[in-house]
């Protein structure tokens, strides 16, 4: 551990993860917030890393606090609730 600092510093520094961002070039840009969140909910669903995460998150007070209900919500749910506003970082003029 007193290398790390504590056990959330120990388990990022021990996974690795490839996101395999897809090429967007091809993608129109209003629609590149959909495409990056159903991205990686496929991600989500067919990695087993990935899916370790999201459990820990889940299961860790502080990550826990910061998740929303998602666990109710339907894979075009979540993709509504999350494009938008992953859009509007990607393509919204700089403040």
């Amino acid at each position: 551990m007193r290398y790390y600092g504590n056990k959330e510093g120990r388990f990022a520094a021990a996974v690795a993860v490839d996101l395999k961002l897809p090429d967007l070039a091809t993608v129109p840009r209003s629609d590149i917030g959909r495409a990056l969140v159903s991205h990686f909910l496929d991600m989500w669903e067919d990695n087993e890393v990935l899916t370790a995460l999201l459990r820990v998150g889940a299961t860790n007070q502080a990550g826990a606090e910061r998740m929303p209900p998602a666990t109710a919500l339907v894979r075009q749910e979540i993709v509504a609730w999350l494009a938008p506003t992953i859009q509007r970082y990607l393509t919204a003029p700089s403040p």
